[in-house]
């Protein structure tokens, strides 16, 4: 994610601030943040106010394992796609 959230820091300084702070808690991209922590970044930027659009493409599900015990990769994400739109967030 932070490799790509370059796009999202050229749209708005806001968002470029929220990227950067995460980046520098994560000792500069050295560590990863938990999933739960992403998910907040994410619709912490797509709340902020007057900001561009932010389109989320999400490809490749019908290649995510699908495995027997607990929610599989692609079960996962399908429950934070669903989150996200009855987040019902203007900008996304």
């Amino acid at each position: 994610m932070i490799s790509r959230s370059l796009t999202l820091c050229h749209q708005a300084d806001a968002y470029c601030d929220a990227l950067s702070n995460l980046y520098l808690e994560h000792a500069k991209g050295s560590r990863h943040p938990c999933e739960d922590l992403l998910v907040r970044c994410l619709k912490d930027l797509s709340k902020l106010p007057r900001q561009a659009p932010v389109y989320l493409i999400v490809d490749a599900l019908d290649e995510c394992p699908n495995t027997p015990a607990g929610p599989s990769p692609r079960e996962e994400v399908l429950v934070l796609v669903e989150e996200l739109i009855d987040a019902q967030l203007p900008d996304l």
